[in-house]
Formats: structure tokens, C-alpha cells, sequence
């Protein structure tokens, strides 16, 4: 009788334990979610899906982004005038899309010079989302193909 009052006492224990780990998912994010108006220290960038892939105009040297998005991530390459190329104008960036509690959601970003595996990453891009209007005219820049490199 005891060892069975024992062992109902630990499944207890365990399955309160267990149930005190367990975690509300949040919502998914979703390419079309980190669409729109993003401000930081290092100024503002709009995002917007063109032709399947993510682009992005920010202010500093004309800069731009283009990349892919998946699982609340976005790899790509950044580019900014005058060239637009490596290694001074252009080079591989990450951005990472969480959700922080009780604030908009943020990009946690990274980038660097080039695409060389051995070239650190500076970890000083980070962004919060404001809105999902993007004026005419900057919505204007998002069709030049031209000043979207891939590296």
C-alpha cells in the first residue's frame, strides 16, 4: 500500500513539474508579417516582398537588402552606394524576427563585409517593427532591380 501511494505521489509530482514547464506557442511569424516600417539606432529600413524574395531600403549610403525568409529568419546580402560591391559596399547579412513581451516585434541583425567564412560578423543591426505603411516614394526604390545585388 505505501510503495503504491509512493509511486502515485511521484507521477503527481512529475506531471506537475512537466505541466509547469509547458509554454503558450506564440504565433508564427510569416514573411507578409515583417512587412512594412522598422526604426533603430542606426536609423530606419522598410521591408516588402517582391517576386517571392524580401527586400529591403534603409537609409545609410543609399543601403539595400534582398534575401530569403524561413523560420523567422531572413539570410541575404546588403548593398550600398556608390558600388554596390564586395567587400567595401556589400556583403552577407542575418536577421533574426522574435517576438519580445509586451513590445512590437524585433529584428535582431547581423552582418559583414563580403561573404568570406573567415570575415567576423558585427552584431549591431537590431530594429523594431513601427508600422506597415511604406510611403509612395520609397516604395518606389523597391523596383529597381539593379540596386538589389545577390552575392
Amino acid at each position: 500500500m505505501k510503495n503504491g501511494v509512493l509511486s502515485i505521489l511521484g507521477i503527481l509530482i512529475l506531471a506537475l513539474l512537466l505541466g509547469s514547464c509547458a509554454t503558450t506557442p506564440k504565433a508564427a511569424i510569416v514573411k507578409e508579417g515583417i512587412v512594412g516600417y522598422w526604426e533603430g539606432d542606426c536609423g530606419s529600413m522598410y521591408l516588402k516582398v517582391v517576386g517571392g524574395k524580401i527586400r529591403g531600403v534603409y537609409t545609410h549610403d543609399e543601403g539595400r537588402v534582398i534575401g530569403t525568409f524561413a523560420n523567422s529568419a531572413f539570410k541575404g546580402w546588403w548593398s550600398e552606394a556608390p558600388s554596390r560591391e564586395a567587400p567595401s559596399d556589400a556583403g552577407a547579412v542575418e536577421f533574426r524576427f522574435v517576438h519580445e513581451e509586451g513590445k512590437a516585434l524585433a529584428l535582431d541583425g547581423r552582418w559583414k563585409y563580403g561573404n568570406d567564412p573567415a570575415e567576423e560578423w558585427s552584431e549591431d543591426w537590431d530594429l523594431q517593427w513601427t508600422d506597415k505603411d511604406i510611403p509612395a516614394d520609397v516604395d518606389a526604390l523597391f523596383s529597381n532591380d539593379e540596386d538589389f545585388p545577390e552575392g
